[in-house]
């Protein structure tokens, strides 16, 4: 069988896409399985911290005791959490074969780096954020933003994880049967 194949650049670089794709499974079940839900759980935890930020972030925000402290502590917090977030994402999404599922996450990712630069931005504008209303209402509709982005991930994630679970049972070593 000795044939002399041609291939474009493209096709060359998506079957070699293809490859490295599939070649980054797993051999074994239960090691699949095993680090499977540890990533996932650890993205799906970060991922409910930063929503509790943002909780807090609007709770405050829409409070009458409004303090320039206590903001600046949130958006810290938040920062921090997206930072782990981003790093998590890099981590989980080496055992994800769901591209959708990658694709969502990447452009959350990319909306979370973003929002972040934002809350630096209002962070070096000093005590200025809560005295004018306008920085306000703009921090309140980024977070109501991220929000969204966020909890529809998380949702996207928790399906995810189902169905990684249902394939993962679907392909459980089969137990070697008897032959005495």
């Amino acid at each position: 069988m000795k044939k002399t194949i041609k291939l474009t650049e493209s096709e060359l670089k998506t079957v070699i896409t293809r490859i490295i794709e599939q070649a980054a499974g797993y051999d074994d079940f239960q090691v699949m399985n095993h680090h499977g839900r540890i990533s996932l759980r650890a993205l799906i935890t970060t991922l409910s911290d930063l929503l509790s930020v943002f909780r807090s972030i609007m709770n405050i925000i829409d409070s009458e005791s409004l303090e320039y402290n206590t903001i600046v502590g949130l958006l810290h917090k938040a920062i921090g959490i997206i930072t782990d977030i981003n790093s998590v994402m890099g981590i989980v999404f080496k055992d994800f074969t769901d591209r959708d599922v990658v694709k969502k996450g990447k452009l959350l990712g990319r909306a979370l780096e973003s929002y972040q630069e934002k809350l630096i931005t209002f962070m070096d504008m000093g005590e200025e954020l809560v005295t004018k209303d306008m920085l306000l209402t703009k921090l309140v509709e980024l977070t109501d933003i991220v929000t969204i982005k966020t909890k529809e991930y998380a949702i996207e994630l928790t399906n995810y994880q189902k169905r990684f679970k249902s394939r993962i049972d679907f392909g459980k070593d089969e137990p070697k049967g008897s032959f005495n």
